[in-house]
């Protein structure tokens, strides 16, 4: 019982939206300061976006954006706003977690109460009552693109779905460590970042079936720390961003030696990361871009609002969703 409290906790931190979400943005173009950036701001007031916490983002072919948020899922085609929920779609629940995208656009939503799969026309919910998973809080979803995998991590196992035999396979092992990241490598292997609720400390491993290696991060100096987000990029370099009491660190895995990478002081709750390229984009109070030798930090017309996931869309725009704040769209001057 103390553990389930005590998972319970942190789970409600983790997923819970902020209060006070009144906001005085608006879709209007707003110039960033240093001049190199417009920004526009979607939120409740003025767009269809049905909450203002946004909790996960994927891009589509020709532009089309996917945006999840605590309260249903957008389709944003151009300006066609499309939200789906549970009283016009199979959603099991309006809270979106986590959305992967396979190469044929089949979508894979991830909900504190089930997975899905829609291909634009049908719609698939998983749950433990037809399925191996064996608990419907789904955390992460990734995708496989060399072996057409579909990873998915839900409180306390992985499941692996064979998109091409439609075969699945479940691990478990992950007793007391919640799955909060995960990226697949060139390779094949899975990378997460792992955080035991009983014992209050994250670990970062690499798994082929089986764990092939581990970093444990109280180890490394860095103790009490979440993992909250990775990457990893074309030449299997793991980048991630960890955040603690006492910690906020951007790390980079290369051939299994850690360093750390430079930060803004002014970037403070570093929770999102996003791979472009040679670039690493890092969310967290403001925006930050690291291009391999220095840091940039962007301002964006929000405060108060923590950068919860970061994607790229059309014409290398960058699309920001807040904990509090709704949308954020960058595109370059």
């Amino acid at each position: 019982m103390q553990k389930q409290n005590i998972l319970n906790f942190i789970i409600l931190i983790l997923f819970s939206a902020a209060l006070g979400c009144d906001s005085d943005d608006s879709d209007k173009e707003t110039p960033a300061p240093d001049g190199k950036w417009q920004a526009v701001v979607y939120n409740i007031q003025n767009s269809k976006l049905p909450d203002n916490q946004v909790t996960a983002i994927e891009a589509a072919k020709e532009g089309v954006m996917w945006i999840g948020t605590a309260k249903g899922l957008v389709k944003i085609n151009g300006t066609e706003w499309t939200v789906f929920n549970t009283a016009n779609s199979l959603l099991p629940s309006d809270h979106i977690r986590a959305l992967a995208l396979e190469a044929n656009g089949k979508l894979w939503i991830g909900t504190d109460r089930g997975l899905l799969s829609y291909d634009g026309s049908k719609w698939n919910l998983y749950t433990t009552a037809n399925s191996v998973i064996t608990d419907d809080s789904i955390f992460c979803i990734s995708y496989d693109d060399k072996n057409k995998r579909i990873w998915v991590a839900t409180e306390n196992e992985l499941i692996k779905i064979d998109s091409v035999t439609g075969l699945w396979e479940r691990f478990g092992g992950f007793e007391d460590n919640l799955i909060l990241s995960m990226d697949v490598a060139p390779d094949g292997k899975i990378w997460m970042g792992l955080f035991n609720h009983f014992a209050f400390r994250g670990r970062i491993v690499k798994f082929d079936g089986q764990f092939a290696e581990t970093f444990q991060l109280d180890h490394l100096g860095y103790p009490s720390t979440f993992p909250y987000s990775l990457s990893v990029s074309s030449n299997n370099v793991v980048s991630a961003v960890l955040t603690g009491t006492s910690v906020k660190a951007l790390i980079r895995i290369e051939a299994s030696a850690i360093r750390e990478l430079p930060l803004p002081q002014d970037l403070t709750g570093i929770k999102s990361l996003h791979q472009d390229g040679q670039n690493l984009w890092i969310g967290g109070s403001t925006l930050a871009v690291y291009n391999g030798q220095a840091v940039e930090l962007i301002t964006i017309p929000i405060d108060d609002s923590t950068i919860t996931v970061i994607a790229s869309g059309k014409n290398n725009s960058k699309w920001l969703g807040t904990v509090n704040k709704g949308l954020v769209i960058l595109r370059k001057n």
